[in-house]
């Protein structure tokens, strides 16, 4: 059905950019409902697969910078990812799941803080008998009761701050129960700690495989696995377009949503 009185609301190029954000925006927070509750019924039916294999862990964070990056561009927070050891060239694991993981964690310190700083500390302890990689995501926001802090791991929870407080992001809370089963599964652990009202510290331990013979890198803050700076927020690239589209959809409203947002 279509609704002429937003027409007005919908003109220039400013509304366009800001419509395309929040239709973005909001279809990544669907796509990530959806998939918390298909790995929670794999995860049930014991069918969630862990898929080692060997994976470069730059490039595993860089993917995660690239996909949080909409959740940093409109806060004046601080944000750095920081390495304080050398990291091999490669780990064995499941890529894919420690992705994940790692963006769940990510995401929720972004989305809880609302000034301060967020860090992503990322070592490896390559003389320990088994190596061991740690990734300890650290936030000033609003932290996590001492009453909550257990129960942020069962399904279906989610702990909110304060009557007053800001919300919960619109989660499932399936977020951190899925990343905790698959931190145990490559060999390691998720815990937390923090200080209602100053912050929350996840720290994610798991096993890196063997390292014998892996060369070591020492990579720089701030830059992609490409070695090209990380574009700075609110930078856009100016953008001619020339061509045709084909739009085949069967549903009309969800047509011209789309036709809108393409012009």
């Amino acid at each position: 059905v279509r609704n002429d009185s937003y027409a007005p609301t919908l003109k220039g190029v400013g509304a366009t950019a800001d419509r395309g954000d929040m239709i973005l925006r909001n279809g990544r927070h669907l796509l990530s409902l959806v998939d918390e509750l298909l790995d929670l019924s794999r995860l049930e039916a014991g069918k969630l697969e862990i898929r080692p294999h060997d994976c470069s862990l730059v490039e595993i964070l860089a993917d995660v910078e690239a996909i949080t990056e909409p959740l940093r561009r409109h806060k004046s927070i601080d944000y750095r990812i920081v390495y304080e050891t050398q990291v091999p060239e490669h780990i064995h694991t499941d890529c894919t799941r420690l992705t994940q993981t790692v963006i769940n964690l990510l995401s929720n310190a972004l989305k809880f803080t609302e000034k301060g700083y967020v860090r992503l500390r990322v070592r490896v302890d390559r003389d320990a008998p088994k190596p061991w990689l740690t990734i300890v995501v650290e936030d000033s926001g609003i932290g996590i009761r001492p009453e909550d802090r257990e129960r942020i791991f069962d399904s279906f929870t989610q702990v909110e701050p304060s009557s007053s407080g800001p919300p919960t992001g619109g989660g499932v809370g399936l977020g951190l129960p899925i990343a905790k089963w698959i931190a145990e599964r490559l060999g390691g652990t998720l815990e937390v700690q923090s200080v209602f009202g100053r912050g929350s510290t996840f720290t994610l331990r798991i096993a890196t495989g063997p390292l014998d013979g892996v060369p070591w890198i020492a990579p720089h803050e701030g830059v992609e696995r490409s070695g090209r700076p990380l574009p700075k927020a609110g930078h856009k690239a100016p953008c001619r377009l020339q061509g045709r589209v084909l739009l085949a959809e069967d549903a009309g409203d969800i047509r011209e949503l789309i036709e809108f947002a393409l012009r």
